[in-house]
């Protein structure tokens, strides 16, 4: 098993001002969802607040250029390779010293990029290669909604395919999951349905306003009623 790193100047633990600890927090993980993050700061930035989580290749022909995971405008070296195993190791470790990466309201991503994957894993604390190893009467119940965008170049099925282990892991901690079942043109827009009225609407009121906002984990509407 290959070992990695991480080390940063930074600390991640940061005090924050008691409004901005009142906001439900709204994290932004990997590529496809950062492409959309700045329109939802546009548009919410006083209203949530909102993190970025991402991974940035070194250059391989510049020696103190290093690969980096980057939390906000952290940026943290990492030496493992880009790998499920690494980079939930990594990620472990820096959710350890971010609370916010822990217990974010909602986490955006496509779940077809490793780097969403490994902070899934990570996050929930479960080995990616032993995911049945643990009893499910010691799982952790999550309280996050996670949001998936909808990956590009896939059909739905392939999600479910492709994406089994993750998707058994959200089961067994009963992870409240949704697909954004929307063109890539109109994600910015099902963003905006989402978050206009995330603080006084339930997922549940907004699935049956919403089209393309689709369950997947989780108890459904019936269940919660």
């Amino acid at each position: 098993m290959e070992s990695c790193y991480i080390t940063t100047e930074f600390a991640l633990s940061k005090e924050k001002p008691m409004s901005t600890l009142l906001q439900k927090t709204i994290l932004f993980v990997g590529n496809h969802a950062q492409s959309h993050l700045k329109y939802v700061q546009k548009h919410f930035n006083g209203k949530y607040r909102i993190n970025c989580l991402n991974y940035q290749s070194g250059d391989p022909f510049e020696d103190k250029d290093s690969n980096k995971i980057i939390f906000d405008d952290v940026e943290i070296d990492f030496n493992g390779s880009y790998d499920l195993n690494n980079l939930t190791l990594g990620l472990e470790f820096i959710i350890d010293h971010q609370p916010l990466l822990k217990n974010s309201d909602v986490i955006i991503g496509d779940p077809s990029e490793i780097i969403f994957q490994a902070f899934s894993f990570a996050r929930l604390n479960e080995n990616p290669f032993f995911i049945k190893s643990d009893s499910l009467e010691t799982k952790i119940k999550d309280r996050t909604l996670n949001l998936f965008i909808y990956p590009m170049g896939m059909i739905c099925s392939d999600i479910r395919k492709e994406m089994s282990n993750l998707l058994y892991v959200l089961k067994k901690h009963e992870s409240q999951t949704f697909l954004l079942r929307k063109d890539e043109k109109e994600l910015d827009l099902i963003l905006d349905e989402v978050f206009s009225d995330f603080n006084e609407t339930s997922i549940y009121e907004l699935e049956d306003k919403i089209e393309g906002l689709e369950h997947l984990i989780g108890k459904t509407k019936e269940l919660m009623e």
